[in-house]
């Protein structure tokens, strides 16, 4: 889950947005964490703005899936 909290990694998924925000902003939204026994991570966001974090959340999942694809 470290991969989702390096800036580096929120960095490229801030360019995925449509608004303007930056890794570092995005490191305190982002959230991720294993579900036991499944082999699944569950990814969060979070925003005062609900569309926001749903968006946060896409653009998280779209870059890791992406991530894993080119390694």
């Amino acid at each position: 889950m470290q991969i989702v909290k390096s800036e580096s990694f929120l960095d490229e998924v801030a360019h995925r947005l449509a608004f303007n925000t930056t890794g570092a902003k995005l490191k305190s939204q982002v959230f991720a964490s294993p579900v036991p026994n499944t082999g699944v991570i569950r990814l969060q966001a979070k925003s005062r703005i609900p569309s926001s974090a749903a968006l946060i959340a896409q653009a998280t999942s779209d870059q890791f899936i992406q991530d894993l694809k080119d390694n």
